[in-house]
């Protein structure tokens, strides 16, 4: 059930441990996890929205990976600027191994099986969704990263396990991502017109 989803977890461990350095580069990570694992890619800079402090430069790299989801690549495509960009390696992998009862605990919920769902043409649509919340997470919105990452998650345990039912409740949390953060933003825009008419 979830054993599929522990290794790649735990791949993804592997590979920061391996990386000699405190810093690390995305070019480096991504290089690292391999041709076509594209769950893997989503699962690590997906679970960089709940890691503080280091959200928005792997929200923008989470862009590009999902662009070439959408474009049917074989690997994902990044720019030399943005492989380029450093992270703090054992930052990361303590960011990483907060979030492993989140993980755990989706997986016990998953196993194979929906194959409709995973789909090349259901992998693109996978990516338009990612990079929605790729986009959700960039944008400077309070508290606005937690719903898109653990859409992210969802999506990119899917993909690794092979739970095409996981990718479409991924789907459904994107949409509600996008909701739970207009509702951010207006919330913060009422307050921020109502405390500008109170001081003027």
């Amino acid at each position: 059930m979830s054993r599929h989803g522990s290794s790649g977890l735990h791949r993804l461990e592997d590979v920061l441990t391996q990386i000699r350095g405190d810093r690390v580069t995305v070019g480096t990570i991504v290089d690292s996890l391999g041709a076509g694992s594209w769950g893997l890619s989503l699962l690590l800079f997906g679970a960089t929205g709940l890691i503080p402090g280091i959200a928005p430069v792997f929200g923008v790299a989470l862009c590009l990976i999902a662009v070439s989801m959408i474009f049917g690549h074989a690997h994902p495509w990044l720019p030399e600027r943005v492989r380029g960009w450093h992270a703090d390696r054992r930052g990361l992998a303590k960011g990483l191994t907060r979030l492993k009862p989140l993980v755990a605990w989706l997986e016990t919920w998953l196993r194979q099986r929906g194959e409709a769902f995973l789909s090349e043409p259901m992998q693109r649509v996978a990516g338009v969704a990612a990079l929605v919340n790729a986009v959700l997470v960039v944008l400077p919105v309070p508290f606005g990263n937690t719903a898109p990452a653990i859409a992210t998650l969802v999506l990119a345990l899917g993909l690794t396990i092979g739970d095409g039912y996981a990718v479409l409740a991924g789907l459904v949390l994107t949409g509600a991502a996008v909701l739970i953060d207009a509702i951010f933003l207006w919330t913060g825009y009422q307050a921020v017109t109502a405390l500008l008419t109170w001081l003027f």
